[in-house]
């Protein structure tokens, strides 16, 4: 049985809102400082909450995967679990390092990879230049290197931009050696925050050859990722977990997804037209029913919607009546079986009602 690497139980983290002037207080001449003053002063502060009580274990050579939207909390979770953040609430440990006493020292085994964590590189400096200063900053806190700069380029497939200013790269390839910081040097946790976030459908698929085959299996790390769409992850990671205002609501496996696909249906439909009208129009035909944009297509006036029925008799015919009654052109109509992403959706839809 594999070893717990993350243990975490109940942890919580709120956020202060900064204090809000009035505009008849900001624009007045002279008591604006005594309302300044008076904010400072203000013991009673609105708090908002980004994690709330959240749980989760993982476990040695595993790929954890956390999925949720924009503003779920998975940011504020990794600052966390990487020492970058104390919980205002809950107890856990890194490899048996205390959250809040050992800080400083998971830091050391816990390698971040943030969102748009390419901002940190020198743009005036070459793609060499960058990781060579990388390498001295791991040298400097203990870590040793595991691969050369040219192999790490290799990999990445960027080993012909190696003199080049990063400033000149795309952000894609900007995104790319991001990655390179965790190749260089070994640790045995990595938390990977939107690591897919501005890459093509190529990029994607070599960066999930990395983390599983280079990451995962030749290092042997336990590797969490977040993202905000499943189909990113759905055939990378071992378990997901779903994430939504600021909870862990639930974990996403195959026979879950078979439970779900005995009580629903999926209706997918291409049609043409703007988003907003085409959702609208779809959300009176189906009534309570989960409609969502599933994919857009060029020049974004074909969309892909996707509804969540309950599994029943279902009348195409009638559908097809309906779409002409509301002029809805579309290209195609079928009817499917749920896949993950539609499980997700409806965990999120459903938390949001």
């Amino acid at each position: 049985m594999r070893r717990k690497v993350i243990e975490v139980y109940n942890i919580s983290k709120k956020f202060r809102k900064n204090p809000r002037l009035e505009p008849s207080v900001i624009l007045g001449r002279g008591h604006w400082i005594v309302a300044i003053i008076d904010a400072i002063r203000e013991k009673s502060y609105e708090y908002i909450t980004v994690l709330d009580k959240v749980s989760l274990t993982a476990y040695e050579n595993e790929i954890l995967g956390i999925v949720g939207p924009n503003g779920a909390g998975k940011t504020t979770l990794f600052k966390i679990l990487s020492g970058i953040l104390f919980p205002d609430e809950g107890y856990g440990n890194i490899l048996g390092l205390d959250l809040i006493k050992d800080f400083q020292k998971i830091k050391r085994v816990v390698n971040i990879i943030g969102t748009c964590e390419w901002l940190t590189f020198y743009e005036d400096l070459s793609v060499r230049e960058n990781l060579e200063f990388i390498q001295k900053i791991y040298a400097f806190s203990g870590i040793k290197p595991v691969r050369s700069i040219d192999r790490v380029l290799e990999i990445l497939n960027l080993k012909e931009r190696i003199d080049e200013k990063v400033r000149k790269l795309s952000s894609g390839m900007r995104q790319k050696l991001a990655i390179a910081k965790c190749l260089i040097a070994y640790t045995p946790i990595i938390l990977l925050d939107e690591p897919f976030r501005g890459l093509d459908i190529l990029a994607v698929r070599e960066l999930k050859e990395i983390i599983k085959n280079i990451l995962s299996k030749e290092n042997n790390t336990t590797i969490l990722i977040s993202s905000h769409r499943l189909s990113y992850i759905e055939d990378l990671c071992e378990r997901i977990l779903i994430m939504n205002k600021g909870k862990i609501i639930s974990s996403i496996n195959v026979e879950k997804l078979k439970e779900f696909s005995k009580k629903f249906m999926i209706v997918e439909l291409e049609v043409y037209g703007i988003y907003s009208e085409i959702l609208n129009k779809l959300k009176k035909i189906f009534g309570h029913s989960i409609v969502y944009a599933f994919s857009f297509k060029h020049p974004y006036t074909r969309i892909v919607f996707r509804v969540i029925l309950a599994r029943r008799e279902y009348s195409i015919s009638d559908l097809l009546d309906k779409l002409s009654k509301y002029n809805i052109r579309y290209l195609y109509i079928e009817v499917k079986d749920p896949i993950l992403e539609d499980y997700f959706t409806y965990l999120i839809k459903n938390g949001d009602r």
